[in-house]
């Protein structure tokens, strides 16, 4: 996992000089509660982003709109495959917008 991740030491910061660049943060926690509070706060800081989960820990924090279900979909459209033929596996809250990918081009 450290492979794929640059630490942060400061988000709003980082978010501000770095927000046309960044795909994703991904901040983890050692308690539920520090999770469910920082999520409220960014929500009210910054309305313009999504949140997610993939584990119990963790909190995923992309630009709204931006998630695998609009990938999945754009990917669709420059390839020209129907959605209706893709299958989708998945095992995390961040495979929902995935899996309802189709029912937003029916």
């Amino acid at each position: 996992m450290r492979r794929s991740r640059i630490p942060a030491a400061d988000f709003n910061k980082n978010f501000d000089e770095n927000s046309e660049f960044l795909e994703m943060f991904d901040v983890f926690f050692r308690e539920q509660i520090q999770r469910a509070e920082c999520r409220e706060k960014l929500i009210s800081l910054h309305p313009q982003l999504e949140f997610t989960t993939s584990m119990d820990n963790n909190l995923e924090i992309m630009n709204r709109g931006i998630n695998k279900g609009s990938g999945i979909i754009k990917f669709c459209e420059i390839e020209n495959i129907d959605i209706n033929d893709v299958i989708a596996i998945g095992d995390s809250k961040n495979d929902l917008t995935l899996f309802k990918a189709g029912e937003y081009t029916m």
